[in-house]
Parts: C-alpha cells; structure tokens; sequence
C-alpha cells in the first residue's frame, strides 16, 4: 500500500510538472458568459410598472460591474424612482441567478474557444465570480466538456467596481502564481485597468454595453460578434513551455 501510494504522489507530482505554468482568470458573469443583458432585461422586467424607462446607456454608466446592491439605489434616484432598492437588487441577483441556471445561458463563443484552447494547452482556469459559489459550480458543470476542470474563485460583493487589482493579485497569490503567469479574460474597461495595474496580460471580451469603452493597454480586444484569433493572441502573450 505504501509503494502504491508513493506512486499515485510521483504521478502527480509528474502532471503538475508537465502543466503550464499559466493561468487564465476568467471573469464568469462579466465576460465569459453574456450574463449583463439577463441582467438589464431583468432591470427593465422589474420595473415595468415605472413610467420612466431604464435606458441602456444608465445601466451602463452605473451598473457595469457593479453588484446589483451597490447599483440599484443610486439607478433609482437616477431615474426618481421610490422602489425598494434592497428588495429590487435582491430580485435582479435572482433573475440573474435564475438566468445562469436556464438553458439559455451558455458560455460567449470567444470564451469557450478560449477556455477549450487552454485545457488543449494545459493551461489552468479560474473562473471568478460575485455569484454564490454554488450557482457558478452549476452552471460549470453543465459545460463539464468546456471547463471541467475550472476552479471557481467567488468574491464578496463589494460597492466599488471589481475586480479590483488587489483583488486579482490576491487570487493570484492563492493560486501560487505572480502576475506575470496571470492572463485576464475581462469584459469591460475598469475590469482591464485592474488587471493592467495588477501587472497581468489581458484580452478583452466586449459587449454592446461596453464596447464603447476605452480598452487602451490591453493584449486583445474582441469587439461583439467579431471572429477572434484564439490561438495566435495565446501564442502572442503566453510563451511557449
């Protein structure tokens, strides 16, 4: 039994060896899965009774990653509205839950090949998230051939926008990686500056409610519903083993 499980630790010690020493964090909700436009429509269902419409440009302004609690009471005063704001960003948190859960939720075509091009690469992933873990691991399994080994990084919802750099630099830190081995799948502008000023690579996933942003800095951005390159912007960023 003994030589058996010395064994079964060389073996192990032998795969992680021969795996990449980079990663590729991914921001689950916020890139990898169209999740924001759930999220305004969502918004919008919720506060259909209102005469005053959400417009998408103030949901950009103020939501774009932004928990829905920190959002909410400043879109309500935007907009003169007296709603809850406690009971309605809990309500936009479950629709958004409810989303991920759906079959309509799959992951962004870019992200996917992204994500099958790094376990080809044995690359690792880290998908990060202000869900409950819970919901992620859900939906993760559901695309167990897309991300079965993916590990799930959730963070505690914060006011400000996130990720922020210290945030990035301490999930780094717990993966045993520096900054340099991180590569950032981001989907808007303030989530590529935290992870330029963390000192990691970035490619940028936008979407109609952030492709006006200003993406300056970063290794790639793919612009909604363009063709991407997949495997020349890795080999452009993450050196050969």
């Amino acid at each position: 039994m003994a030589s058996e499980s010395k064994s079964a630790e060389r073996n192990k010690e032998s795969d992680a060896a021969t795996r990449s020493p980079y990663i590729l964090l991914v921001e689950l909700e916020g890139a990898a899965v169209p999740a924001r436009h759930a999220e305004y429509e969502t918004l919008c269902s919720l506060m259909g009774d209102s005469k005053k419409p959400i417009p998408s440009y103030l949901f950009s302004r103020l939501a774009i990653d932004r928990a829905p609690s920190a959002y909410v009471p400043e879109l309500l005063e935007a907009i003169g509205s007296k709603k809850s704001s406690e009971k309605l960003a809990d309500e936009i948190a479950s629709g958004l839950a409810l989303y991920l859960s759906s079959s309509e939720a799959a992951f962004h075509p870019a992200a996917q090949q992204f994500l099958v091009e790094a376990n080809r690469r044995e690359i690792d992933v880290a998908l990060m998230t202000f869900l409950k873990e819970s919901i992620a691991r859900n939906f993760v399994e559901r695309w167990s051939d897309v991300c079965n080994s993916a590990r799930i990084i959730p963070f505690e919802p914060v006011r400000e926008k996130y990720p922020r750099a210290d945030m990035l630099l301490k999930t780094a830190k717990s993966l045993r990686r520096t900054p340099r081995q991180c590569v950032v799948l981001a989907g808007s502008a303030s989530a590529s500056r935290a992870a330029l000023s963390a000192g990691m690579r970035c490619v940028v996933l936008a979407d109609g409610y952030t492709a006006h942003q200003d993406f300056g800095g970063v290794d790639a951005v793919i612009e909604p519903g363009a063709d991407c390159d997949v495997v020349g912007i890795l080999n452009r960023i993450v050196p050969a083993a």
